[in-house]
């Protein structure tokens, strides 16, 4: 196997570990679809990179999560680098957006920092959930006037 498909077969296995592929993020694609989409865009950048002396080039590609019974939409964007000296692709960060919550998370090391999609589905209910506290906390002044009349 080329060192190119075993990159892709290294990073579909961590998505899958993570819940990034189209059964743990309950996607309606076919499987296989999101890595279809990378393998592509990853070969894309490679006969570049042969064409032109380029320095790295940024890719991004979006998934969709389905979360709590499908009443939960969670949006992905992923942030991917490609290097030609190495012809590598480097997840560099992701942002995942629900209900007008939008929350990046940037990978620092490596990949393997790569939280599980689950967990970011958490995350973002969290910051929905102080949200709604907030919005109560000021609207509360609102209602005690009311009430005084």
């Amino acid at each position: 196997m080329s060192d190119f498909l075993d990159k892709l077969e290294n990073h579909r296995q961590l998505l899958q570990e993570r819940g990034y592929d189209e059964v743990g993020l309950g996607s309606p694609d076919e499987p296989g679809h999101f890595m279809k989409r990378l393998e592509y865009l990853f070969s894309n950048c490679v006969a570049e990179s042969r064409l032109h002396s380029k320095t790295e080039k940024d890719f991004f590609i979006d998934a969709y999560g389905f979360f709590n019974n499908d009443m939960d939409l969670v949006a992905f964007t992923f942030h991917y680098v490609f290097d030609p000296a190495n012809k590598d692709i480097e997840l560099k960060s992701f942002i995942a957006r629900m209900d007008g919550i939008k929350r990046p998370f940037l990978l620092d090391r490596n990949m393997y920092d790569l939280p599980k999609a689950t967990r970011v589905h958490q995350i973002l209910c969290d910051e929905r959930q102080l949200r709604t506290a907030r919005e109560i906390i000021n609207h509360e002044p609102e209602m005690k006037n009311r009430l005084k009349i």
